[in-house]
């Protein structure tokens, strides 16, 4: 996995800091339009009020914290991620549908006595998300509520199949009944 300020600062030569960040967001925003998904705050504040531990695996660079704050007016601690739960790509020179940032968060789960088959974990990629986190063991549910998000990979053939798919965030709730 690549961290992205290291691209941008061997591109375009300056140092890096605010001024390499800035170009770097810009051109995620401009390159890659993202949006949250109608109901996920209020999913977010349920789950948090509900005292769910919540954490994320994501292929993500520095600037995915920032956009929650900035869609959310909240730091992903205050919409209730556990750090400790929480495993970036870009921080760990790994990236899905490796295993490794799975297998950190299983190692964590193990701490706190909690199991992957405890665990659902929610992704909108059949390939990058679903079929490692199967592979090891967690409960998975593939998120098909938008058509430019969700990446079935139907020619990637044997994955792990999700234990259910949701197309409405609020169908998530029934799945942790």
């Amino acid at each position: 996995e690549v961290e992205i300020r290291d691209i941008w600062q061997e591109l375009l030569d300056i140092p890096a800091g605010p001024d390499l960040e800035t170009v770097a967001v810009a051109y995620e925003c401009a390159t890659n339009p993202v949006w949250p998904m109608p109901g996920a705050q209020d999913l977010l504040e349920l789950l948090h009020t509900r005292g769910l531990a919540l954490g994320i695996v994501s292929n993500a660079q520095f600037y995915t914290p920032i956009l929650f704050e900035s869609f959310f007016l909240q730091t992903l601690d205050q919409l209730g991620f556990d750090p400790g739960l929480s495993f970036f790509s870009y921080r760990h020179q790994r990236a899905k549908p490796g295993t490794w940032l799975y297998e950190q968060l299983r190692d964590v789960l193990a701490t706190r006595q909690l199991t992957p088959a405890q665990v659902l974990y929610i992704g909108n990629d059949a390939l990058k998300d679903i079929h490692p986190a199967a592979s090891l063991g967690f409960r998975t549910a593939l998120f098909a509520g938008d058509r430019r998000s969700l990446r079935l990979r139907e020619d990637h053939g044997n994955l792990h199949p999700p234990d259910a798919v949701v197309t409405d965030l609020v169908q998530i709730l029934e799945l942790l009944a």
